[in-house]
């Protein structure tokens, strides 16, 4: 189950596709391009573990992927720019330098840099 709700700065908790649509307060906490690549890292398809999931906590990652859930969009800035490094190394890379990989098994996966 994804993340269906977004925890506003008072505290109020709005559907992720209100709060994309229309904001019901008089100003936006966050830029509205911030606010959907936030929505989008929050629900990736992602088949198998990964080993952000790992260490996350059993219980933790279990009740994400069954329940759906809240998230304050701040407390997810830093995980976004983490893809976003992820991003620029697999794409600026020239050559036959090696920068990015999605490694994978029959128990895991896990996307390294050097």
């Amino acid at each position: 189950m994804p993340a269906t709700k977004f925890i506003c700065p008072d505290g109020k908790r709005i559907d992720i596709t209100d709060c994309l649509s229309s904001c019901p307060k008089q100003q936006r906490c966050m830029f509205l391009p911030t606010l959907r690549a936030v929505a989008n890292s929050l629900n990736r398809q992602i088949s198998e573990p990964t080993v952000t999931e790992l260490i996350a906590g059993i219980r933790e990652t279990f009740l994400k992927k069954t329940t759906d859930y809240a998230v304050d969009p701040a407390s997810v800035l830093y995980a976004l720019h983490g893809q976003a490094v992820h991003s620029i190394n697999e794409r600026h890379t020239q050559g036959n330098i090696l920068s990015e990989e999605r490694l994978k098994d029959e128990i895991t996966s896990g996307q390294f840099d050097s």
